[in-house]
């Protein structure tokens, strides 16, 4: 979304340093500068054309993977605008972050139910070393073809049987056995809970110390920026009193151009460390809509 900004800075650096190049032939033919000088000018246009080619080459393959991740055909145009992300996630304090990162984590949630899972199949295993009372029911319908009428001087077709079963453990040696086994895998899953809350934690940690300095960077590259300006303007006054020469104005102008396309990497760094944090807390869904 910066290549525009990009290529507009990369080929002013190379306007500027092919005008400084042709300065330092003029002054080679006059035999004010070294041969060097000239070298060094030569390979300053073609470092700024190399650059121009990369950064080309860079937006064709992001324009190529966009229309991939997009499903969208290679003839049809993207147009793309500077994204901007503004949520209250990034106001947040460390403990706050965590906290809702753990209400919204599909994994921690997963986790956190399959321990309260075993540790209600811990109850049901020792349910075994209890007495066990069931009520048991059973009706049979007899049929008139095996003649019970003839054996028996009372024969009724419908038979009911109700009564009350109780069961009292002895001998349950397998109960114990299950639940040791249930309270490890419970101390299983909660290991497991506990490292991926401590997992998350330091994820958001890293993630929020990797966004404190990309805002620094950022900060620091608008001043760096500043200063530059206000460095060229007294360049171009100091020129127009005869004190410097235009090649040193140049210098002047290529490192401000130099600063610019520096901010702007901050500000893609700046970017991407907002993305990542948005993703370790479970809330760029909401952002991004």
């Amino acid at each position: 979304f910066q290549a525009d900004k990009i290529h507009a800075l990369l080929s002013a650096k190379l306007d500027a340093a092919a005008k400084q190049q042709k300065q330092i032939e003029t002054l080679l033919e006059a035999g004010k500068v070294r041969p060097v000088d000239a070298t060094l000018a030569r390979t300053a246009v073609l470092a700024a054309r190399q650059q121009i080619l990369v950064a080309q080459e860079q937006t064709i393959f992001a324009e190529k993977e966009l229309h991939k991740l997009a499903g969208l055909s290679d003839t049809i145009k993207i147009q793309t605008i500077e994204p901007k992300i503004d949520s209250p996630i990034f106001e947040l304090q460390e403990e706050a972050l965590f906290q809702r990162a753990l209400e919204s984590s599909p994994g921690i949630l997963k986790a956190q139910a399959d321990v309260r899972a075993k540790e209600f199949h811990i109850e049901a295993e020792r349910g075994g070393y209890l007495p066990k009372m069931e009520l048991v029911g059973q009706y049979a319908l007899f049929s008139r073809a095996n003649n019970y009428e003839d054996y028996f001087r009372k024969f009724v077709r419908n038979n009911f049987l109700l009564g009350l079963s109780i069961q009292v453990p002895v001998f349950n040696g397998s109960t114990g056995a299950r639940v040791a086994q249930s309270r490890q895998e419970t101390s299983e899953a909660r290991y497991r809970l506990e490292s991926m809350k401590s997992n998350l934690k330091l994820d958001i940690q890293r993630n929020l110390g990797a966004l404190r300095i990309a805002r620094g960077a950022v900060e620091l590259g608008r001043i760096d920026i500043d200063a530059a300006r206000e460095m060229l303007k007294v360049s171009e006054t100091l020129m127009e009193a005869g004190r410097i020469s235009e090649k040193d104005v140049e210098e002047s102008r290529a490192q401000l151009l130099q600063k610019e396309l520096a901010l702007l990497d901050a500000d893609q760094t700046l970017f991407q460390r907002e993305l990542e944090l948005l993703h370790s807390t479970g809330a760029i869904g909401t952002a991004l809509q």
